[in-house]
């Protein structure tokens, strides 16, 4: 199977998208982890913060951020980069996971959800919007999960390798067709597994 796209992330509960984004953003953390960026304390909190947030609402912590506050940490996520291309990407992974946080906390908080064109992460990428907010926040919320597999698979691909990802959507399509709810029962981050299949890169490479 191909990683998946986001027609098929759609089909996948809310917090079930955003712990797939979540992981490609702990799988490159090291390469951003060892930029001259991540010699700035500043950098490394709001990288890490990104990555914490999103942990945080799959676990079941909606109060981890309102939309407003988990599209800010998206956008200082991003920030935190430099001209190397690696770190750049890594970071962008984090914040695009933030990013799809965002999205997801408007179906708890739709009085004040992020702007789904919204596109300092995303690029030119524009969502049409339907009339089901619930269909807008999913879309949304898919798309920025989709690019932050993206981010991360371009960080892997300086190391030659591709690592694949597949369990970890199949494990939560199992999960996300036995609920009704779109948001989701709670996903436990570690119980998804190791997120290689093998060794994992050398990062110092």
């Amino acid at each position: 199977m191909k990683h998946p796209d986001v027609e098929q992330l759609k089909r996948l509960t809310l917090r079930a998208i955003v712990a797939y984004a979540v992981r490609w953003a702990q799988r490159v953390r090291p390469a951003f982890a060892l930029s001259e960026q991540a010699q700035n304390n500043e950098n490394c909190r709001v990288v890490d913060g990104a990555i914490a947030v999103a942990i945080a609402f799959s676990e079941g912590n909606e109060t981890a951020a309102d939309p407003q506050e988990a599209m800010a940490i998206a956008v200082a996520a991003a920030s935190a980069t430099g001209n190397d291309s690696r770190c750049r990407f890594a970071a962008r992974a984090a914040a695009l996971a933030a990013e799809t946080l965002a999205h997801a906390l408007g179906a708890l908080n739709p009085s004040a959800p992020p702007d789904a064109n919204d596109a300092a992460l995303r690029g030119d990428c524009v969502i049409d919007e339907p009339d089901d907010p619930l269909t807008l926040i999913i879309d949304c919320a898919a798309t920025a999960a989709h690019s932050a597999a993206y981010s991360a698979r371009f960080v892997l691909k300086e190391f030659g390798i591709d690592a694949t990802a597949v369990d970890d959507y199949v494990t939560l399509l199992e999960q996300s067709t036995k609920q009704s709810d779109r948001i989701g029962a709670t996903v436990d981050i570690e119980a998804l597994g190791t997120l290689w299949c093998g060794a994992p890169p050398d990062w110092r490479a």
